[in-house]
């Protein structure tokens, strides 16, 4: 039972005729944008109270948090106090002092606020009761708490069966982006390249939330939801919880590049490509119209190619619809800074995709890096300034920024060490896998796992089986990898065999079909493939999905 309560009760609050300052909303953050570079390797394939809101950029989201709404005279209900309140022990609480953040009103400026407070805490017969007030308590599915629905996380817990598992995650589906490109440019249908997890996870239980805390100790993650906040109980969790773009501190980059790494990327993206088409027939300067027809893709890896020779394929099948734009006045260009375009794969491949983008026009500018950027033009190394309004960031990724708060063992990059078995350093029954995690290989000693899709779905492989039984470490040699190079064109290396041209677009396309879930998916992107056959990619431009006008706006 509680005996007492204590109140940290600020001295300018016995004034209680000042003016009180209106609260204001905390910030719960912002959700960090979704892929891994896509791995293209081959693998086999098996198959008005209190609300409890915790902030995920607050150095105290471990902490047990009561974030207690408030609802002062005249002041819109919809406002939220940003008052903490802190559990100090199982027999006594009390109110946490000011919080000296600009996101949040000082507890001691809320006077009001404070008898709401005493309120709630008169309400709690004891611990149990102010707790369940705060978070409702649940258990995760058959004790398994996979936190993250991407590549990995959808993976295990698919895998996992009808043991069950229970999974957290921000979107209801898992995007399989190797097709990304392909969406973007128009060829698939941008819903074919997802895959809902209910469907795909029939005997998992989805959860769609924000995980905010873990508390391994207690084997409890805290999960923020539209339906309120939960406390997950679990004996086994999972953390697959991806990777951001990674960016770095260029002038103007964060302002003015574009990202591409998951599906609302490539919609964006092909939506302001085409934008940038009816910019340029606009333009009545001809420089003004070539800087919309300039693109600038700084990032050689598997995502920079690819996006960049899909979308070329989109713009050169959209100017015949433009003849006032002549299709030589497009530009295109590729940066990065290794010597070669795509590092990971063979010279003699690397050299065949860089000929032929080049036969196809794109300027490939390699050891060279990007200076800065402004709202319509690029500098690269060297000084050279390129007009343009097209700058796409694809030069590669970093672990989730939630890592860092969630207490567990990180390395100098930021992801999770996890030993041979995926376990968590000093972690009993905690896991890790994917674009978080610093995994070792057995095959590859003394080099970690790739942040790869690839590797991600041989390492759900494992871990699903370590779960199950007997724990063994992680062993996985690469078969091949194999990319796409726009229309009709692709590389391949399988077994040691290289491919390319129209055999190495169409060993990538069946190895990608091959690896889709569900026979549904499947079905539906060959049937897109199909149509693409005969019609010409569609270039209509759809900006305003998503952004519907209010009701009674003209």
């Amino acid at each position: 039972m509680l005996d007492s309560f204590a109140l940290d009760v600020p001295a300018r609050l016995e004034d209680h005729d000042r003016t009180l300052q209106p609260s204001r909303k905390a910030d719960l953050g912002q959700r960090a944008p979704a892929t891994s570079d896509r791995d293209h390797s081959v693998t086999a394939r098996d198959d008005g109270e209190v609300s409890c809101m915790a902030d995920a950029r607050c150095d105290r989201v471990l902490d047990p948090l009561v974030r207690v709404d408030s609802v002062l005279a005249g002041e819109n209900a919809d406002r939220r106090a940003s008052s903490f309140l802190r559990t100090a022990s199982r027999s006594s609480h009390h109110l946490a002092k000011p919080a000296r953040d600009d996101r949040a009103a000082a507890l001691g400026e809320q006077a009001a606020d404070l008898f709401c407070s005493s309120l709630v805490l008169g309400a709690a017969a004891d611990d149990r009761d102010l707790h369940g007030a705060m978070v409702e308590r649940r258990r995760a599915r058959g004790g398994t708490l996979v936190l993250g629905g991407g590549f990995a996380g959808s993976y295990v817990a698919r895998l996992l069966g009808r043991r069950g598992s229970t999974i957290v995650s921000l979107e209801n589906f898992m995007l399989f982006t190797p097709l990304l490109p392909e969406a973007a440019s128009g060829t698939l249908e941008p819903r074919h390249v997802v895959v809902p997890l209910r469907i795909m996870c029939p005997s998992a239980e989805l959860l769609l939330g924000r995980l905010t805390g873990l508390d391994h100790e207690r084997r409890a993650a805290t999960v923020e939801t539209a339906a309120g906040t939960f406390e997950i109980s679990y004996e086994e969790a999972v953390v697959a919880l991806g990777s951001v773009t990674r960016v770095l501190p260029i002038p103007g980059l964060a302002e003015h590049a574009l990202g591409f790494k998951d599906l609302a990327d490539a919609i964006h993206l092909r939506n302001h490509v085409l934008r940038r088409l009816e910019a340029a027939i606009a333009a009545t300067d001809r420089h003004q119209a070539e800087a919309h027809l300039t693109f600038v893709f700084v990032g050689a890896g598997y995502a920079g190619v690819e996006a960049l020779a899909e979308l070329a394929d989109l713009v050169r099948d959209a100017l015949r619809h433009y003849p006032g734009l002549p299709r030589h006045r497009s530009r295109w260009i590729l940066v990065d800074a290794a010597p070669k375009i795509l590092p990971e794969i063979p010279s003699r491949l690397g050299d065949y995709a860089a000929r032929q983008l080049t036969k196809r026009g794109v300027e490939i500018r390699t050891s060279t890096t990007l200076e800065s950027a402004g709202p319509g033009a690029v500098v690269l190394s060297g000084g050279e300034r390129i007009a343009s309004h097209t700058l796409v960031w694809t030069a590669g990724v970093s672990p989730t920024p939630l890592l860092a708060k969630l207490g567990v063992p990180l390395d100098e990059n930021g992801r999770l060490r996890v030993d041979s078995r995926l376990q968590v350093e000093e972690r009993e029954r905690l896991w890790a896998l994917g674009d978080c995690a610093r995994v070792p290989n057995e095959a590859t000693p003394g080099v970690p796992d790739p942040p790869t899709s690839q590797h991600a779905l041989r390492q759900a492989r494992r871990l699903a089986k370590n779960l199950g039984g007997k724990p063994k470490p992680y062993r996985y040699r690469s078969l091949g990898q194999v990319a796409t190079l726009g229309r009709h064109k692709g590389i391949a290396l399988v077994f040691g065999l290289p491919l390319r041209g129209f055999i190495g677009w169409f060993v990538t396309r069946t190895y990608h079909l091959y690896q889709l879930p569900l026979l549904s998916r499947k079905l539906r992107v060959v049937t897109d493939w199909s149509v693409a056959l005969f019609f010409r990619r569609d270039i209509a431009e759809l900006g305003m999905l998503g952004h519907p006008t209010r009701l009674g706006d003209d």
